[in-house]
């Protein structure tokens, strides 16, 4: 099986605004109501050009999604939970609300959906941040 996909789709139509799960040859979506999902090791994966375009002005369009084995439609949230998001208006990467200029893209680990909000657990989130530290060294 290879990987699933899930991404917040913004083509116009009636699936607009809603999660969007694409399988081996399947591809469903949620409402952000209703929805909620547990990855227990899923990767944030950006296209960091098409990003960087949306940054400076340009249209939407795909470039970010988060890829995976397996998940599943029952929540199990972290005890210690970070906020993440991405909007490449605003910053052309992934990024975490708690930590300041963080740049999540490759991030690997637990991630927990909630309606809108994505989370994953700080001890995971901290580990990445220094290991990225240290690449930059």
């Amino acid at each position: 099986m290879r990987q699933k996909r899930l991404r917040f789709h913004l083509g116009q139509g009636p699936n607009f605004m809603k999660w969007q799960l694409r399988g081996d040859e399947s591809v469903e979506y949620y409402d952000t109501d209703t929805f909620e999902y547990t990855i227990p090791k899923g990767k944030l994966n950006n296209s960091v050009k098409t990003a960087t375009k949306i940054f400076n002005g340009e249209n939407k369009t795909v470039c970010s999604w988060i890829s995976f084995k397996d998940g599943v439609e029952f929540p199990s949230f972290p005890a210690d939970p970070v906020r993440i998001g991405y909007n490449p208006r605003l910053r052309p990467n992934w990024t975490a609300f708690d930590y300041d200029d963080s740049n999540l893209d490759g991030f690997e680990g637990f991630i927990c959906i909630r309606g809108k909000s994505l989370y994953v657990k700080r001890s995971e989130l901290q580990e990445f941040l220094e290991m990225k530290q240290l690449e930059m060294v």
